[in-house]
């Protein structure tokens, strides 16, 4: 598996800046949340870290990765392509870091749509998501 300093090197050359920082206050939010709901903290960090590891890459190749996976692409993510970058960000980090956690890879993978049942992890990165520092938008 990657170090922290490897996938912070991945993200840096992957990501817009913006971006990136937003990656970096995910990890440092998602571990607070972790720490408070009594989750594991470094699980929470890492899922974080990496959950937009996709956010910049074209629609076509994140559709195209989906497909060389075997992720389904219903009606909703053929009109709004960008939603696989949570699924997509499962495969890069799965395939290139050699993360095989499968509660990070969930958390990861349902940070943007959610899901029914979320675990306590995946809750974290879903909301830490959308609360960390640098988030600005109506409502946050």
């Amino acid at each position: 598996m990657w170090d922290e300093e490897q996938i912070e090197q991945y993200l840096k050359a992957n990501l817009k800046p913006k971006r990136y920082q937003h990656s970096l206050g995910v990890r440092d939010t998602a571990g607070k949340l972790a720490n408070r709901y009594g989750a594991d903290e470094k699980k929470a960090r890492l899922a974080g870290l990496i959950h937009d590891c996709a956010k910049c890459m074209s629609d076509s190749d994140l559709i195209s990765i989906a497909n060389e996976n075997g992720i389904n692409i219903d009606e909703v993510l053929e009109e709004t392509p960008n939603l696989l970058h949570g699924v997509v960000a499962c495969v890069i980090a799965k395939d290139k870091m050699e993360i095989n956690d499968t509660d990070i890879l969930s958390a990861v993978a349902y940070h943007t749509t959610g899901r029914p049942n979320m675990t306590i992890l995946e809750k974290i990165i879903y909301l830490a998501d959308y609360i960390e520092p640098m988030r600005d938008f109506p409502g946050v």
